[in-house]
């Protein structure tokens, strides 16, 4: 059986970091700048996936998570920048979404403040660019010609002891808003991106995914202790929407060991 509606989703692109997407760029003033080993790993997962879901049934949307570029990355002092100059990261980032977007229904997300301009969003203006609509905020979306709600957004709450748990309490506290009247309709399923890890769980009766990211650390030395911690997941999703069910396809690739030196922020 085909589903009735598939997503793609895809967040956090980091277009800019040295830890981020890259690719290569020649710069208004003639010279080029080309990705470092760990950015052409991540080009050659980023094309693998784009190829892996047209290949298993395409997609007729696309949502888009938020930091999409890294800015000025004010939480990491400016630093572990490919680029500081926001609209060649923009021009990288839109290159490389363009030729996947074109054709699609697109939903863009704006991420973290501290990935954006000083004085303007940079996620706002590739959605531009793409011409799709941007928004700034928590979103339900009713996904065309079926049952199913789903709630959406860049960052949301943390906590708890795993990682797990903390969206466990996310579906308990979105219960209690629907009980008392918040919320007005039904929330079958949560995307939420920002944290760079991947899991997909099924909690009473909703499904609910964090998204993978496409940037290789996080902020923070390496070292022995909350290594596991900051091992990102790399790669992207696909959503099948059916009549009476839900279901998430991963695209999961393994960590670039090698980049670890370079986790100086």
């Amino acid at each position: 059986m085909q589903p009735i509606r598939r997503w793609s989703v895809l967040g956090d692109l980091h277009t800019g970091s040295r830890g981020g997407l890259w690719s290569p760029y020649r710069t208004k003033e003639g010279s080029w700048l080309y990705p470092n080993p760990g950015q052409e790993y991540l080009l050659e997962c980023f094309h693998d996936y784009t190829h892996w879901v047209e290949e298993t049934g395409g997609a007729d949307t696309v949502l888009l998570g938020g930091d999409l570029c890294d800015g000025n990355n004010k939480k990491e002092h400016g630093r572990s920048l490919s680029s500081v100059e926001l609209l060649e990261q923009v021009d990288v980032c839109e290159s490389l979404l363009k030729p996947f977007c074109e054709g699609k229904n697109v939903v863009s997300l704006e991420g973290s403040w501290y990935h954006q301009g000083a004085d303007v969003s940079l996620d706002s203006i590739i959605a531009d660019r793409l011409k799709v609509k941007y928004h700034d905020t928590l979103l339900f979306l009713k996904v065309q010609d079926t049952p199913w709600t789903v709630m959406t957004y860049h960052k949301g709450r943390t906590g708890g002891i795993y990682r797990a748990s903390a969206l466990e309490s996310e579906c308990r506290a979105i219960d209690v808003a629907i009980a008392r009247g918040d919320i007005t309709h039904p929330v079958d399923m949560i995307i939420r991106f920002h944290s760079h890890y991947s899991l997909s769980i099924r909690y009473k009766h909703r499904l609910m995914l964090q998204s993978a990211c496409w940037k290789l650390w996080f902020a923070g030395n390496i070292g022995t202790v909350g290594y596991g911690d900051r091992v990102p997941a790399i790669g992207g999703h696909v959503v099948e929407f059916y009549e009476d069910r839900i279901e998430v396809k991963n695209r999961i690739y393994p960590y670039f060991r090698a980049d670890d030196k370079r986790r100086v922020a």
